[in-house]
């Protein structure tokens, strides 16, 4: 959905429906305005492809199956490894000192009325509690997206701030309403935060992980509405 403005606020879309995107007048020291390395000029860039694709193939011209493909479960505990790849340059694109991203999950709405929120906390506690940022996380995630983007996108500034201020511990408040609770449709179901005004990137890095809840939850609501006609009979 395209960008909104708001009395006095920037809106800008988040995972379901928008984040409020906060921008005090005092400059943060990281984030939006901190250097990035120069694009490539076209000539370098498809010299650089051409030298990628061509180490991708095998003596008889054919792609490699390997380079296909990532080995099993390779970076499915790295959760800097655990979203959209274009969200990994979006803490360039956030307006210059912004500080604060709040974002909300709800249901849109669809076949019925009410939802049962179901599945949250097997996602926080898998791979959001405790330590999940480590020097050799950040060092698999910056050789894959280096190799994926074919050039530098990757915020290891920032993946190094909370590893090295946080001790690898996110920074960011998850609020949600109980696990199996029935909720209207186009009512929040959880929001999220960010609690470092550094770490504003952070809270919208996550969506790709959190949405996850989904499966789950259209597990929960379509076994709650089927129960609830076999009652009936």
């Amino acid at each position: 959905r395209s960008p909104r403005a708001s009395r006095g606020r920037r809106v800008c879309p988040c995972f379901v429906v928008e984040a409020v995107v906060r921008t005090p007048r005092t400059p943060s020291s990281m984030g939006a305005g901190a250097s990035v390395p120069d694009e490539m000029d076209e000539d370098t860039f498809m010299k650089l492809a051409a030298e990628r694709f061509a180490s991708l193939k095998n003596e008889d011209g054919k792609v490699k199956k390997s380079a296909l493909t990532l080995p099993s479960g390779a970076g499915c505990d790295n959760i800097i490894l655990l979203s959209d790849s274009y969200k990994v340059s979006h803490w360039k694109q956030y307006p210059p000192n912004t500080t604060l991203v709040y974002s909300y999950f709800e249901s849109r709405g669809g076949k019925y009325d009410e939802v049962c929120f179901f599945g949250l906390q097997y996602l926080l506690k898998k791979y959001l509690t405790g330590v999940v940022v480590t020097k050799e996380k950040i060092d698999q995630a910056e050789k894959l997206y280096e190799a994926h983007f074919m050039g530098q996108q990757f915020y290891r500034e920032g993946w190094e701030y909370i590893l090295n201020e946080k001790g690898g511990v996110l920074p960011v408040k998850i609020c949600a309403v109980p696990e199996g609770t029935v909720v209207a449709a186009k009512t929040p179901l959880m929001t999220v935060e960010n609690t470092d005004p550094k770490c504003f990137w952070l809270t919208n890095f996550l969506e790709t992980l959190l949405v996850q809840v989904w499966a789950p939850m259209t597990v929960a609501t379509h076994s709650r509405e089927q129960k609830k006609v076999i009652q009936a009979y």
